[in-house]
């Protein structure tokens, strides 16, 4: 089928009605529909697969420099170093 994904969302083309629509999942029905499943068979399970994909999640591991920059430039974090340097002139002071 033809399809894109947009922040995430993935639309399905409608050729009735030459619309892109939301992809739509199996949510609806009482608890007991769900619990009752027993799984996929081989026909139902590439069924499911080219109608959602692969059930993966991608997060992408930062770098560590990256992270360690994100930190160092956070407003905590520079608030206690300007902190940290006015007590030690605190003796000079007084």
């Amino acid at each position: 089928s033809n399809y894109f994904e947009f922040q995430k969302i993935t639309y399905d083309y409608d050729s009735n009605t030459n619309t892109f629509n939301k992809q739509k999942y199996p949510v609806e029905g009482n608890i007991n529909d769900f619990l009752d499943r027993v799984g996929y068979d081989d026909s139902s399970y590439e069924l499911g697969l080219s109608m959602w994909g692969f059930n993966d999640l991608d997060i992408p591991l930062p770098d560590f420099f990256e992270l360690y920059a994100d930190h160092l430039t956070a407003p905590f974090f520079i608030f206690q170093v300007a902190c940290l340097f006015l007590w030690s002139l605190d003796d000079y002071w007084y």
